[in-house]
């Protein structure tokens, strides 16, 4: 859709199994980058037992009226965030399978590794699991799309079942978490999901910050009151606050027009 003149103006990833087709879309990577001046966007393609990523050339599809497909490959994520724009540097996050659960102890259920050239370094984020997840909601509380800094290897998580975000700086090698005063913590138990919450639900994301579109009091579709209405909250890249507002429609997603520094 084009912003100048409010229109489609192409469309693309139509369902298929050739090569330049989709058997489903998932948008785990929300990492459109650009390439010698070409605008290219990552999707990964869930075919079940095959789910590669296939890297779409958004400007060549458009000039083509068809989908082109710069490069396909393959990820062990659940997500997957090209470091360097780069298939052979990824940082990606999944969950242990069920056979794995009886080993787990006290470890968290979801697994942060950064593979380069095919070789996996695990990274410990959670020092143990969540008091109070168990079985039926072990990955409840480390769900959470993952947004990569537009020119920098910066990557902010934004956990939807918990008020947390988190921020891998892979520049520094460090990671770190922010979180809201007088909600549970991973340290607590787990209060669980009564109504249909979740708390960060998207983002968009600009050189200089992070907008992240946040119920407060979880996202509860049943109800319709003012007060259960997203905000848009915005965050700097070292996970200070620096603003927000709260909106006046249950708007589902948001992005950044950078051109017009426009949300």
């Amino acid at each position: 859709v084009s912003l100048n003149s409010n229109s489609l103006i192409g469309n693309f990833c139509t369902k298929g199994r050739a090569g330049n087709e989709f058997n489903r879309v998932i948008g785990v990577l929300d990492q459109p980058y650009v390439k010698d001046g070409d605008i290219f966007y990552p999707l990964m393609d869930n075919d079940f037992f095959y789910s590669p990523v296939k890297v779409v050339n958004v400007s060549e599809s458009l000039r083509k009226k068809s989908t082109v497909i710069d490069d396909t490959f393959e990820t062990d994520g659940s997500q997957c965030v090209l470091l360097d724009n780069d298939k052979n540097r990824q940082f990606i996050t999944y969950e242990v399978g069920p056979e794995e659960f009886e080993n787990l102890g006290d470890k968290a259920p979801e697994i942060y590794a950064l593979v380069e050239n095919g070789v996996e370094n695990e990274i410990e984020v959670f020092p143990k699991r969540m008091k109070g997840a168990d079985e039926n909601l072990i990955f409840a509380p480390y769900g959470g799309a993952m947004f990569k800094h537009p020119g920098r290897n910066v990557v902010a998580q934004l956990m939807s079942g918990i008020n947390y975000i988190l921020f891998f700086d892979f520049e520094k090698n460090k990671h770190f978490a922010i979180h809201q005063k007088g909600t549970p913590s991973f340290d607590d138990e787990y209060p669980g999901l009564g109504r249909n919450e979740m708390f960060f639900t998207d983002a968009a994301v600009s050189d200089d910050y992070l907008f992240a579109l946040y119920w407060n009091e979880g996202n509860e579709w049943e109800s319709n009151t003012q007060d259960n209405r997203p905000e848009i909250l915005v965050f700097d890249w070292k996970g200070n606050v620096v603003g927000g507002c709260r909106v006046a429609e249950r708007i589902a997603c948001i992005e950044y027009d950078a051109a017009r520094n426009v949300i």
